[in-house]
């Protein structure tokens, strides 16, 4: 079961003074109050989930106006993100591999047989299934952190990446290079069947 902590202002009026936790029923209560006023006067709350294991660690802050807003748009441009996630068949490797640096020289070596049967198109698509699945298996916010790059996102992604995961900018910082150690990693050893072991370095 998802565990839920609610944030409200001490004073309802004063956007400066501060939030204070509440039970479920005094944020059931401000929903309720919120659908009897004109909306410039509702109360707006941010969410932040956080994977913890077997359960969600959900947090709903009361927030302004404008930050509200700002989070609804990272909120829809994730929403675009994970659908992409979950519909599209071909995460490319080589886009993937090119956002993280465009200096980065590191080319997969396949060892491809010489025979005529051999569809390079089908090798591609078997890596990129392959880097999916790796990625999957490595840490539950790969994936995602991925669809940043691909997105042309690597270096604005932090606040987004905040709300979701309630990641600090060091924290982000320091995910983010894990994660293109890992990919090249994987760029380095798929060849030869890749196994990540923790602590390694492209």
């Amino acid at each position: 079961m998802d565990k839920y902590t609610y944030l409200v202002r001490i004073d309802p009026e004063n956007p400066d003074s501060g939030l204070r936790s509440a039970t479920k029923e005094e944020y059931k209560a401000i929903c309720e109050w919120n659908k009897t006023v004109p909306l410039q006067e509702k109360r707006k709350f941010i969410e932040s989930k956080i994977p913890e294991g077997t359960y969600n660690d959900i947090m709903l802050m009361e927030a302004p106006l404008e930050s509200y807003k700002q989070w609804k748009q990272d909120e829809k441009r994730h929403r675009r993100c994970m659908e992409g996630v979950e519909n599209y068949e071909h995460l490319s490797f080589e886009v993937l591999l090119a956002a993280i640096s465009k200096d980065d020289s590191i080319q997969i070596k396949l060892h491809l047989s010489t025979s005529d049967e051999i569809d390079e198109h089908l090798l591609e698509e078997d890596r990129d299934q392959a880097l999916r699945n790796d990625l999957k298996a490595w840490k539950s916010w790969a994936i995602e952190l991925g669809w940043f790059y691909i997105t042309g996102r690597k270096r604005t992604c932090n606040p987004a990446l905040k709300e979701m995961f309630g990641w600090e900018e060091r924290t982000a910082e320091r995910r983010k290079k894990q994660f293109e150690n890992h990919v090249r990693l994987f760029a380095k050893h798929y060849h030869n069947g890749y196994e990540y072991k923790e602590g390694e370095q492209a």
